[in-house]
């Protein structure tokens, strides 16, 4: 299904810029304390490298865009809420 979601967004346009990608970076150094439990983390997780848990970053945001877009694109108004109550 990622992979599903990653080709929608790029169908639409999304893209991740590096400051993104880096922004998202610092604030999990941050989370975990030092670069040292960091990479602990990266190697425990199977994480060849930091580029690709870049990409897995970048990805991630990429599908994160996708869904706000959707969720944008969808309207559920007062008559579509009552028509549900209503059937069920």
């Amino acid at each position: 299904t990622e992979l599903v979601l990653l080709n929608e967004a790029e169908a639409r346009g999304i893209t991740v810029s590096d400051e993104e990608v880096e922004a998202q970076l610092a604030q999990i150094r941050q989370n975990m304390g030092s670069d040292e439990v960091f990479n602990q983390l990266l190697s425990e997780t199977g994480f060849q490298d930091e580029a690709a848990f870049r990409q897995l970053l970048r990805d991630n945001l990429a599908i994160q865009k996708l869904v706000e877009m959707l969720r944008q694109e969808i309207e559920v108004g007062d008559e579509d809420v009552e028509a549900f109550y209503t059937e069920n």
